[in-house]
């Protein structure tokens, strides 16, 4: 009889899911393939699978969104008239069976000041989003151009289990607290979050037109987060909430052999130090990898070739050095998620990268970022998309 402990169950547990669900994928596109040119609805286009007579009422009467088959059917319907390349980012950033409970779509604001108008503030057109899993702040990296150049996005992500606070603030009012990098007073209307970690809080304020409708559409997702935000200490905190299910990407034979030269190369020694420091790092560590890629040296970032990797619990970054020798080992960074707050990606073909940003008692918050090429993107939004469903279990 052979005895197996706890850690060894849950890994072959692990294992043996993930290989369920590769079947059932397999089978589902097969299904797909048979059935060229239908669209499958996702949760948070529910609007999708409803009858077209039901669409045309939900559009009229904002009561029918509490129908059991129409769940949150507002913010799924207006969802479609936002701009089709925020509709493109966000069937890459969402998952399937994550549903859209509000958001509030923000234009191109430009602010003059100083003499004659020299100083100049540009904001590029945004969507700030409440789903059942996170808040996401998903804007234009620059603002589009009559060119087929692709602008790309910026999405920044935090989980509604850390938002501590959340606090609408009208244009013109002062903030009475004294908060590192957010200016006291603005002449848009803000939404201040407070996002908390194990190492302290970051401090994130998202500015909007000062028209009504954005204060009523602002003052109403406020109300919505309350319900989200943990009870008082002193509360016995009785709420219950699914927690996802973060399983490990592996891309098949063929796939993997597609992505491997995506966003530059690495010469094979390096790459083979890299693979063998991470190897080390979890033997000793018991850890499991849910995704990992190697980035190519970056000379316009002074970057080294680095391997990241995703574990349950902390997100590895191992470099190259430069010069490099056998008394000099393979430098390691480690950061757990739990001292972590957000996660951004941004794309662009004229930069991408991705920033976690860690809290700081009592100075500004440590923000890493690490560049990469843009078709590297094959590999790093699997990387952005587990790792900020993991900050929601920390």
């Amino acid at each position: 009889l052979q005895e197996w402990s706890v850690e060894m169950t849950e890994r072959v547990l692990r294992e043996a899911r993930v290989y369920l669900k590769r079947q059932k994928r397999q089978q589902l596109s097969k299904t797909v393939h048979d059935r060229r040119g239908e669209e499958y609805p996702v949760a948070w286009r529910a609007i999708e699978g409803l009858d077209a007579s039901i669409r045309l009422q939900i559009q009229h009467n904002p009561d029918l969104q509490h129908r059991p088959d129409a769940p949150h059917a507002q913010s799924a319907y207006l969802i479609r008239f936002v701009p089709q390349r925020f509709q493109e980012a966000l069937k890459q950033l969402l998952l399937d069976d994550e549903r859209l409970l509000a958001f509030v779509e923000r234009p191109l604001l430009q602010q003059h000041s100083g003499w004659f108008g020299s100083r100049h503030k540009h904001m590029t057109e945004g969507l700030l989003l409440v789903t059942d899993q996170q808040i996401l702040w998903l804007r234009d990296f620059s603002t589009p151009s009559k060119t087929l150049i692709e602008g790309g996005y910026i999405a920044q992500s935090f989980p509604l289990e850390h938002v501590q606070h959340c606090l609408f603030v009208p244009a013109g009012e002062r903030v009475e607290a004294d908060i590192p990098l957010i200016p006291a007073q603005s002449i848009y209307h803000r939404m201040l979050f407070e996002i908390s970690s194990q190492c302290g809080c970051e401090h994130i304020a998202f500015e909007f037109p000062t028209q009504p409708t954005y204060q009523q559409a602002l003052a109403s997702i406020t109300v919505l987060l309350a319900a989200f935000q943990s009870y008082p200490s002193s509360c016995e905190d009785r709420r219950l909430r699914q927690l996802p299910m973060v399983e490990a990407w592996m891309p098949g034979g063929d796939d993997r052999q597609r992505l491997a030269g995506l966003g530059g190369i690495v010469p094979v020694a390096q790459h083979q130090l890299l693979e063998q420091a991470l190897n080390e790092t979890i033997n000793v560590t018991q850890e499991e990898v849910l995704v990992s890629t190697v980035m190519p040296a970056l000379e316009d970032f002074h970057s080294p070739p680095r391997l990241m990797a995703l574990t349950r619990t902390a997100l590895l970054i191992f470099e190259y050095p430069q010069n490099f020798s056998p008394k000099i080992a393979i430098q390691t960074q480690r950061y757990a998620l739990q001292t972590l707050s957000s996660v951004q990606l941004c794309y662009s073909l004229f930069g991408s990268s991705l920033s976690i940003t860690r809290p700081q008692m009592a100075v500004s918050p440590y923000t890493l970022v690490i560049p990469f090429h843009s078709p590297a993107i094959a590999w790093f939004l699997p990387l952005f998309i587990r790792l900020r469903m993991l900050l929601r279990l920390v």
